[in-house]
């Protein structure tokens, strides 16, 4: 085949086809104009996810009369005139594509007055050809509205999700310009209905929080690295592994892979929500590199590493732990601390699982060792005493269990019948607390609590949920709506230790589904509900007392499958008096 012209009709397709992905192109480029225009007040409003309809107006500067018949010509643009503009841009847009490709595969309907002016303008346009061009009465500002989206472009429109999933989306670009834009408000509607407004009173942490939600606490830092300055939001997400990071540089929003493995890499400690919004001089960033300005280039990419690293840092140094294991011998004071006795021998007894731990998840109730001659326990309760006593009895009627230390490291060495067994709290503890949520599901099922009154879902949760609705009910949550806004009405009565309520749970729910996929509810809820609990376990370094030390040996026996922890770590390393005799060479 020989080398042939391609029609304009082709080419502004394939154009169109760089720009305009799916619905959410066009809804990015929009806002983007409204912001280059100065505007405070943006409202979308949506049909079927953008697919059938798509408006988005504002309150910007408009566009004067005279300029009206410009709009859809490729390559017009008010933001720069010169080559040597491309070198510092300071608008987000600036090609004068966007919306000539959004209009050559859609019916586009654009109304704009500009400041001041006396009149007016409406463009209409079909498939990229002009169907009306006239003046027009109309209020300061633009109005654009995309209707039946790649109408004449079916390989593109076949590729085109379900209407929630490219709400989603949507939405979350919505959202990741409200909180880089606090000063504007903006407004989502999705077939009348509204899904998200944020105020425009310049407060980037309410933003924050309608969208995360106030717990766990949301964490800030600004920190300065040669020409680059950073200020940093994160929120952790308890049952998460993966961290959600959003990017903007000099108020663009990119997705840039230098930006997120340096993120990746300061910041794998604690991972949850990011927020990162980069302020440097726009001639030390390219920002012409990608066909839809997705990515960026940095002239000096070291100082993005060294500032992101700066803020992972100071984050983490002032991160509050999340599980606090109580050292009840500091509790005697410092000079009895080295002076707090070793039972001699425990052993595992079958007790009612409250039993265990109960200084651990209430502090006030903890059993104080006293120190002497005739070393004994006592407590606030004699009933607490007999207790404690009878548990020790026993403990000493069965096998041999004595604690030996705790290694600097963090792991806890015990000798038992023989043996010296090595064990990782942390995954100890972690499978003694899966077993826990095991139990009370298997015995009592899955109840729902009603809540009173409805907890409000924050948007970026509620368009999730949405999406589950069906899993959610099956598993024990109920919602219902109020002005538009889906409340959570009941969800499942699991006491889980760590969580932070109604909301914790459905947040860790949807969060396994979207990152493993459709499996069984025994198989993604509950264990994931499980993990998440399990983020509350000691840490490896939490300094542990003998008392704490042989509660964890006595409740991780006790346990089912005491030999991994619910990711299958093993908890615990053994050598059997045996293999410590031939090595020495003291076998009998």
């Amino acid at each position: 085949m020989g080398i042939c012209k391609l029609s304009k009709e082709i080419a502004l397709k394939i154009a169109a086809g760089e720009v305009v992905e799916r619905p959410v192109s066009v809804v990015k480029e929009a806002i983007e104009n409204s912001l280059d225009a100065e505007a405070s007040r943006i409202l979308i409003t949506l049909m079927e996810g953008g697919k059938t309809s798509i408006v988005v107006e504002d309150d910007g500067v408009g566009i004067t009369w005279e300029d009206m018949s410009l709009l859809l010509t490729r390559y017009a643009t008010s933001k720069i005139s010169s080559l040597e503009d491309l070198s510092h841009i300071g608008t987000l847009g600036y090609r004068g594509e966007a919306l000539a490709s959004i209009a050559s595969v859609s019916c586009i309907d654009i109304r704009s007055k500009a400041r001041g002016a006396e009149i007016g303008g409406l463009l209409q346009a079909e498939g990229g050809t002009i169907t009306c061009l006239d003046q027009l009465p109309w209020k300061e500002g633009t109005r654009v509205q995309v209707e039946n989206l790649f109408f004449n472009f079916p390989a593109r429109k076949k590729f085109l999700r379900s209407s929630l999933a490219e709400l989603k989306r949507i939405s979350t670009v919505v959202r990741d310009y409200a909180v880089a834009y606090p000063s504007v408000s903006f407004s989502l509607y999705h077939k009348g209905n509204k899904t998200f407004e944020s105020l425009g009173n310049g407060e980037r942490i309410k933003v924050l929080q309608s969208l995360w939600g106030l717990a766990p606490e949301i964490r800030s830092t600004v920190v300065q690295c040669g020409s680059v300055s950073l200020e940093c939001w994160w929120q952790s997400t308890p049952g998460r592994q993966r961290n959600s990071i959003t990017t903007f540089v000099n108020g663009r929003s990119v997705s840039d892979p230098l930006i997120k493995g340096a993120a990746s890499v300061a910041c794998k400690d604690l991972s949850g929500n990011w927020m990162l919004f980069f302020s440097l001089p726009a001639d030390l960033v390219d920002v012409n590199i990608h066909p839809a300005k997705a990515e960026i280039r940095f002239r000096y990419p070291s100082e993005i590493f060294e500032v992101v690293k700066a803020a992972g840092q100071d984050l983490q140094s002032r991160a509050t732990k999340l599980f606090v294991f109580p050292d009840y011998p500091a509790m005697l004071g410092e000079d009895n601390k080295r002076d707090v006795p070793l039972p001699h021998s425990y052993t595992p007894c079958m007790l009612a699982p409250d039993n265990f731990f109960t200084r651990v998840s209430s502090p006030g109730d903890v059993l104080k060792i006293k120190t002497g001659s005739d070393s004994s326990i006592s407590s606030l309760s004699s009933d607490d005493v007999e207790t404690e006593r009878k548990f020790l009895d026993d403990f000493s009627s069965r096998s041999q269990v004595r604690f030996i230390s705790q290694m600097a490291s963090g792991y806890l060495l015990f000798e038992h019948n023989g043996a010296l067994t090595l064990m990782d709290p942390h995954a100890a503890h972690e499978r003694v607390k899966y077993e826990e949520i095991v139990r009370q599901i298997a015995e009592h099922g899955v109840v729902s609590q009603k809540l009173a009154p409805s907890l409000p879902i924050p948007p970026s949760l509620a368009t999730d949920a949405t999406e589950y609705l069906d899993k959610l009910r099956e598993a024990g949550f109920s919602f219902e709506t109020e002005n538009g806004q889906l409340l959570l009405s009941s969800a499942p009565d699991l006491q889980i230790e760590g969580g932070s309520g109604p909301l914790f749970l459905l947040r860790t729910a949807i969060l396994m589904w979207q990152e493993t996929g459709s499996r069984s509810i025994d198989d993604v809820l509950w264990r994931k509900w499980a993990t998440a609990a399990c983020k509350k376990a000691v840490k490896i370094t939490t300094r542990c007392s003998p008392q704490e030390a042989l509660h964890l040996w006595a409740s991780l026996h006790l346990c089912s499958n005491p030999a991994v922890c619910p990711h299958g770590r093993p908890t615990t390393l053994t050598l059997e008096e045996l293999q410590i005799e031939q090595y020495f060479g003291r076998e009998k």
